[in-house]
C-alpha cells in the first residue's frame, strides 16, 4: 500500500520547476506551516512512513503495557522488566551532529558558489567593456562605443534587479541607457522597428 502510494502521481520526465519571486515568498511565508500541516495527509512521504511508524509504535505500546502490568504485579515476578540501554542513542548523536554540519556546509557552499558566479559576471562584464573600448577605434563610431559600454554596464544591474525581488529596474537603468534602449530592455517583445 505504501509503496504504491509513494510512486503514484510522479510524472515521468518532469521538467524541474524553478521558483519565481512570488513562489519563493509563498514558500517562506509564515502561513506555510499551516499549509504543510493541511497537505500532509496527502503527502507521499508521510504515506510511505505510515507502516514503519505504526509497527514501531505498536511495539513500543506493547512494551509499555508489559512493563506496566509487570510493575503492578499482575504478572509473575520472575519475568524480566524490558528496558533499553542509552548507549545506542549516545552512539548515534555524533552521526546526527555530522548530518547537521553537512547541511550547514552545503548551505555555505551555495553561498560561496553564488559569490563566485557574481564575481565572474562582474569580471566578464569588465572584460567586455574593455574589449569594446579597444576594438571600436574609429572616431565616427563613438555612438556605437557608447552604446556597447552602456549595455555592458547595464547587464549586471539588470541581473541584480532580476534576482532581488521588488527591484526597480527602470529606475536603476535610467542613468545608463537612452530612452529607446531602456524601452527595448524593459519591453523586448514590443516591435520597435516602426
Amino acid at each position: 500500500w505504501a509503496d504504491a502510494q509513494k510512486e503514484s502521481g510522479i510524472p515521468q520526465r518532469q521538467k524541474r520547476a524553478f521558483y519565481s519571486h512570488e513562489d519563493w515568498l509563498r514558500h517562506h511565508s509564515s502561513s506555510r506551516h499551516a499549509r504543510h500541516m493541511l497537505s500532509s495527509i496527502s503527502s507521499r512521504v508521510i504515506m510511505s512512513l505510515v507502516p514503519p511508524v505504526f509497527t514501531f509504535t505498536s511495539v513500543a505500546i506493547g512494551v509499555a503495557i508489559y512493563n506496566t502490568v509487570l510493575r503492578w504485579g499482575y504478572l509473575p515476578s520472575f519475568l524480566p522488566l524490558l528496558h533499553a540501554a542509552s548507549l545506542p542513542y549516545e552512539l548515534t548523536a555524533p552521526a546526527l551532529a555530522l548530518l547537521l554540519v553537512f547541511r550547514t556546509e552545503a548551505s555555505y557552499s551555495r553561498y560561496v558558489e553564488a559569490r563566485k558566479t557574481w564575481t565572474s559576471v562582474i569580471s566578464t562584464t569588465k572584460d567586455l567593456a574593455r574589449l569594446s573600448a579597444q576594438l571600436v577605434k574609429n572616431p565616427l563610431d563613438v555612438a556605437l562605443k557608447s552604446s556597447l559600454l552602456s549595455y555592458a554596464m547595464a547587464f549586471p544591474i539588470a541581473l541584480k534587479c532580476h534576482l532581488i525581488y521588488g527591484s526597480d529596474i527602470k529606475n536603476d537603468l535610467q542613468r545608463l541607457l537612452e530612452e529607446d534602449d531602456l524601452t527595448f530592455v524593459l519591453y523586448p517583445s514590443i516591435d520597435q522597428t516602426v
